[in-house]
């Protein structure tokens, strides 16, 4: 039977104020609030079972001894509806947001409800006000998720993470389900930019270690024996002891393994090596990086289509052509001549920030960055690809382009409907040689592209090597033109990357619905 799910909170909020959210279900429409911004939806659900209701702040602070998970029970008559309200508090002005993620009895949510609020100081004087008032009587509907479960991707094994960020510190709900078994957990992570940047730092540490060794095959097991340390250190802190304990057990079950999230975009999952329990030892070949089980990730409330049509009218390749010789890359050239040969590809030239930016605010359906990236130093830092007339002694404005420039030029587009279509964007950025890098913000090209509508984003949680970035590449593009799904088209190119020996291979990051298949037209 089809039940309408309705979130509501206030459009603004005073700082410190405590604040309602409101979540109701019922058989039929549910009015909101005056000066309150809601997200409704209908949704098929199952009579007999009830409907968990998860709520993920962001920005606003919960009080943690309330519970953020709540069941309701479908109503019996039209004229009933069930209700759940959150309290919340905003410590600080600015905008923050609120999902409510609708379950029911899988992982996978019936619907996504993303609200956000503007919070203000408080009066001056502490005089009393109503903050909505400034808003007007009327209530602002904003967009809402539905997802039909697949029962195929439902079998799947899951790795769930509800994450609650707050003051720069993060709140991880992490659940993993493998067949009919399940264990969860929560796992604070303090300063989490900071510990984001140690770990690239980590990382960017083994890599540079390994770059002498001219041995494949020695550099290989070193690459592995570095990372591998590093990814089981990533693990036992974060993934609660449960939830290690069943994807220790059920290691030989993980195949086509997803990561589904809230919105956490910024940990290396990839790299997380699984960690046996206490009084354990492992044998050789028990320690397995988590992209080596086909990982892909799922971020609710963006769009997951099956079906990725690419019009050659409408696919682009940037290729940068350095004018600074020791920044000149000679795979992408490579990357350029497949593209344009396999799919019809455009070439974006100039390819300056007012031609990237023309791009990305008119339509497209693929777009391949091939050439270098980094993370800028500034504050806050930005994410930038690196175009043609970048000079490192002699800096112009129009050189780079940033995912601070892509959130400038394109909306948001709130939540966006599972099924909406969009282009599939694979940024290929390589290792940039000498330019020193800033520290890593969170977010990033991946939250700013799948917020915006982007259907498949790939890109690279780290710098990669030029030659190991160019067998991903090609491996990927020909097993998709072949008829190949994302993940197996995915897990074809990691193999090939993967004789580099340099962990390029594991960089890459995949943001898609697993099953989702291109076709040219």
């Amino acid at each position: 039977m089809r039940a309408h799910l309705h979130g509501e909170m206030p459009e603004t909020v005073i700082v410190d104020e405590p604040f309602p959210v409101r979540f109701s279900l019922s058989l039929g429409p549910i009015a909101t609030a005056p000066g309150f911004t809601h997200a409704t939806t209908t949704a098929v659900v199952d009579r007999s079972r009830q409907v968990s209701v998860t709520i993920v702040p962001r920005e606003f602070r919960m009080d943690p001894g309330r519970p953020r998970t709540v069941r309701l029970d479908l109503p019996e008559s039209d004229d009933d509806v069930e209700r759940h309200e959150f309290t919340l508090v905003a410590p600080a002005p600015g905008t923050g947001e609120v999902v409510l993620i609708v379950r029911q009895g899988a992982d996978l949510p019936l619907a996504t409800l993303r609200l956000t609020a503007e919070a203000i100081a408080p009066p001056v004087g502490g005089a009393e006000r109503d903050a909505n008032a400034e808003r007007g009587a009327s209530a602002r509907r904003v967009a809402a998720a539905v997802t039909d479960p697949d029962p195929d991707l439902l079998a799947l094994p899951t790795i769930r993470i509800d994450e609650e960020f707050v003051d720069g510190d993060s709140l991880l709900s992490i659940r993993a389900t493998v067949g009919g078994a399940s264990a969860s957990g929560t796992s604070p992570l303090t300063g989490k930019a900071a510990y984001i940047a140690r770990l690239y730092r980590r990382i960017d540490g083994i890599r540079a270690n390994i770059r002498g060794i001219q041995d494949t095959g020695r550099r290989a097991a070193t690459a592995e024996r570095e990372l591998g340390r590093l990814g089981r250190s990533v693990a036992t802190d974060l993934l609660p002891a449960d939830v290690l304990d069943l994807l220790w057990r059920h290691r030989d079950e993980l195949d086509g393994l997803m990561v589904q999230t809230t919105g956490e975009v910024d940990i290396p999952w990839e790299i997380v090596q699984l960690v046996p329990p206490l009084g354990h030892v492992a044998e050789d070949g028990e320690g397995r990086f988590l992209s080596r089980f086909g990982l892909t990730r799922w971020v609710y409330g963006t769009a997951h289509p099956t079906d990725l049509p690419v019009r050659t009218a409408h696919a682009h390749v940037i290729c940068p052509a350095y004018k600074v010789e020791k920044f000149r890359l000679q795979a992408t050239a490579e990357e350029r001549d497949l593209l344009e040969s396999r799919l019809q590809a455009s070439l974006i030239s100039p390819d300056d920030a007012t031609a990237v930016r023309t791009l990305l605010t008119n339509e497209y359906d693929l777009l391949h960055f091939a050439g270098h990236g980094h993370w800028a130093q500034s504050d806050p830092p930005t994410q930038e690809l690196v175009l043609s007339e970048f000079d490192d002694e002699h800096p112009g404005p129009d050189w780079r382009y940033s995912d601070g420039d892509l959130r400038t030029d394109v909306p948001d587009r709130g939540t966006i409907p599972e099924d909406a279509g969009g282009p599939i964007v694979f940024l290929n950025a390589c290792d940039l040689g000498r330019l020193p890098s800033g520290e890593r913000s969170l977010g990033g090209f991946p939250e700013a592209f799948l917020r915006r509508g982007a259907a498949a984003f790939i890109g690279c949680s780290w710098s990669v090597g030029d030659d190991a970035a160019g067998s991903f590449v090609r491996a990927f593009y020909v097993a998709l033109v072949k008829g190949a799904t994302l993940a197996e088209a995915t897990r074809g190119a990691r193999r090939a990357a993967a004789s580099a020996a340099d962990l390029s291979d594991l960089a890459f990051a995949v943001y898609a619905h697993p099953r989702a298949r291109m076709h040219l037209i």
